[in-house]
């Protein structure tokens, strides 16, 4: 999976990917299924905030659980550090419509959901499961206040359906975490 950087925001110009930035998440095999959320993290710059932005660019999260039954919930997470020299937005987004729900080539999607914690998130950080179409939508947002590095952690929990034992195989998503100030 090739995955690029953001384009641009209202506030300035994001990175822009490089030839050789390719992203392609540690995938572990089993019997059963394997999850990846794969996250790109972007940071909206501005003059003189130099400092503001995601340690690394790209980040993933997998999971390896062995689906055995239907209704079954499996998670992970990861945790990514953001450098800012002041408070900060962070909002998730997806490049299409449905990038955030966990599904394998043949179109098998697992019921979806997402948690941002970390002390430098205080009360918007979740406290419950946030399905993928509500993390993404333009209205949710994170508020990390002081000055990092901020510990983020982003958590991944996917569930088969209630009345099936979902395919076996390789489960991705993709959700874009991008930082404004």
């Amino acid at each position: 999976m090739v995955i690029r950087l953001c384009a641009k925001t209202e506030r300035g110009s994001r990175p822009e990917a490089q030839d050789g930035d390719v992203h392609r998440p540690g995938m572990l095999r089993t019997a059963g299924s394997v999850l990846a959320a794969s996250l790109i993290v972007c940071a909206a710059s501005a003059v003189g905030l130099g400092v503001t932005g995601w340690a690394e660019p790209t980040g993933s999260v997998a999971i390896a659980p062995s689906f055995t039954s239907t209704n079954q919930a499996n998670s992970a997470s990861t945790a990514l550090t953001l450098n800012h020299d002041g408070p900060v937005t962070l909002q998730a987004s997806e490049a299409a419509a449905g990038d955030g729900v966990l599904t394998s080539p043949s179109s098998d999607a697992l019921a979806t959901a997402y948690k941002l914690t970390g002390a430098a998130l205080g009360t918007s950080a979740d406290t419950n499961w946030v399905s993928a179409s509500d993390l993404v939508h333009p209205s949710r947002s994170y508020s990390v206040e002081g000055v990092g590095p901020s510990e983020i952690t982003v958590w991944v929990r996917g569930v088969t359906p209630a009345d099936r034992v979902s395919d076996a195989g390789v489960y991705s998503a993709t959700v874009i975490l991008t930082v404004t100030w």
